[in-house]
């Protein structure tokens, strides 16, 4: 979905992506429910009679149903338009046209957040990161943008919290949090100078289990690893796979038993096998990631640019589990800590910011 353009106002367009949808889901019906209706059919125009032939009827009831999911969908449609006083909006369906009107003043804010959409049988997963004028009745929320990639994203954000001044809102440490205009293009070096973001004081010398800290040539430097499992849950965490992988091989399936193991064993090298460093400077923030074999080199951030350190977790419709974001102009960067302590990871969190502002 591409980007409103905020360079200007009033500004319209339509959010595209619906239709689109529409139609996969209409071929795709066709041959879910289309195929073995016709095949019932056709046996039974024969005059051969199998009771067995009725179990097609599930077919052919889904199928009817996701016809018309992607009838509905492939013709209706949205036009907004946004002015500096409100927004107005006409939606088109099959059955029926509505458009409504409401005051700029009550929209909380744009907001900036992600879906993370878990992949089936064929397809991979994904996260989609999303940016809306924000309201506190759904139907009246204005979708900006939506996409797999999260470049520019935060640019659109804060561009179209400026145009519509209005606050810029994210989640952040489980809930949602209010960022005002002037403070956008902040860092968190000066947000802390002017007390907009309190910096909780924390011990680096005594860091929660599964990382390690140290000041290495005029660095601060934190190893994040994983926090040490006791045997009993080490077997439990090896039996779920292994009862998988065991169940796909009995059955014949030894292609989805392969996936399954190389899956498994893929991401247990990445949790187990893989730490996170995080070194901080005098001007910049440095992220690698150690491997068994060797050390790969990630993101490299000036100080200047950091303009929030978060945490993200399920408030944020993201991946399970914790994880501390570093958000900059151009982005963000996530460290991963597997853990199931909540003050860890806030130790976590509030360490990295100590080291940023220091």
């Amino acid at each position: 979905m591409n980007a409103a353009d905020f360079t200007r106002l009033p500004v319209e367009f339509s959010p595209p992506g619906e239709r689109g949808g529409g139609v996969f889901i209409i071929i795709f019906a066709l041959f879910f429910g289309g195929m073995p209706t016709a095949m019932m059919i056709a046996e039974m125009s024969k005059g051969s009679y199998d009771p067995t032939i009725l179990l097609s009827l599930v077919f052919t009831v889904a199928g009817a149903a996701l016809l018309y999911l992607g009838v509905h969908l492939a013709f209706s449609s949205a036009r907004y338009r946004i002015a500096s006083d409100a927004v107005y909006c006409e939606k088109k369906t099959l059955a029926k046209q509505t458009s409504w009107t409401e005051p700029l003043a009550n929209y909380r804010g744009v907001l900036s957040r992600s879906e993370y959409h878990r992949g089936g049988r064929k397809r991979s997963s994904y996260t989609l990161y999303i940016v809306e004028l924000w309201h506190e009745d759904r139907e009246k929320r204005v979708p900006f943008h939506s996409s797999r990639s999260q470049q520019g994203v935060r640019e659109l954000w804060e561009a179209a919290a400026k145009a519509l001044n209005v606050p810029a809102l994210e989640y952040a440490d489980g809930h949602l949090v209010t960022r005002a205009v002037d403070d956008l293009d902040k860092s968190v070096q000066e947000l802390v100078r002017e007390k907009e973001i309190k910096v909780e004081d924390v011990s680096l010398d005594h860091p929660p289990a599964g990382i390690s800290a140290s000041y290495q040539d005029g660095r601060y430097v934190l190893l994040v690893g994983v926090p040490p499992m006791p045997a009993q849950g080490l077997w439990v965490l090896a039996a779920v796979p292994a009862v998988f992988i065991g169940v796909f091989w009995m059955v014949g399936f030894h292609f989805g038993a392969v996936l399954a193991a190389a899956g498994f064993g893929f991401y247990g090298f990445r949790v187990f096998a893989t730490k996170t460093r995080i070194a901080v400077g005098a001007e910049d923030l440095q992220i690698d990631y150690i491997l068994p074999f060797g050390v790969f080199q990630g993101a490299r951030i000036p100080k200047q640019r950091i303009e929030g350190v978060n945490l993200k977790h399920g408030a944020d419709n993201t991946r399970s589990g914790f994880r501390v974001v570093i958000a900059t102009d151009r982005g963000s960067h996530s460290v991963f800590y597997y853990t199931s302590n909540a003050k860890s990871i806030a130790w976590l969190k509030n360490a990295i910011l100590k080291m940023v502002v220091s």
